[in-house]
């Protein structure tokens, strides 16, 4: 499956960084960044700077996400220089949304955007926890199992 088209249409999303910095001790939970990435000599938008970008699909209210949430988060911190977490919430609100990502190596979608049940179509999520990986070099998906990995 080709996600340039993902990514295109992420390509004007701020995401929320909601990761801790390297030393841990400064929370940039407010701070956001701009998707920008070139793909096939194209700026279209891909997430972040890494390789590989997991588009994690989950909530607080879904007992698996949680239980799979602090491995991910843990995942990503490790290898942050190759793979980035961006968090798409199906949460019932944004401070469920902000509480459940809170302290985790994830960027979010922000809540408010409608992107978010666009992925979900394009992605065709139909269960949770959801984990796609991209590879943001060629545009295509990597698995669409990234939990089972």
């Amino acid at each position: 499956m080709e996600v340039i088209e993902i990514f295109q249409h992420l390509a004007s999303v701020v995401l929320i960084d909601r990761r801790s910095s390297v030393s841990g001790d400064r929370n940039l939970a407010k701070a956001s960044i701009p998707l920008t990435r070139t793909i096939h000599g194209a700026e279209v938008g891909a997430g972040t700077v890494t390789p590989l970008v997991g588009f994690y699909f989950g909530a607080k209210w879904c007992p698996p996400c949680r239980a799979f949430s602090p491995v991910l988060s843990e995942f990503a911190k490790n290898n942050a220089s190759n793979f980035s977490v961006i968090y798409v919430s199906v949460d019932h609100s944004a401070k469920d949304c902000e509480e459940f990502t809170k302290g985790k190596s994830f960027l979010s979608i922000p809540y408010e955007t409608g992107i978010r049940q666009v992925l979900l179509e394009k992605f065709g999520v139909k269960m949770f926890p959801t984990l796609i990986v991209c590879d943001t070099r060629t545009g295509k998906v990597v698995t669409r199992w990234g939990r089972l990995a």
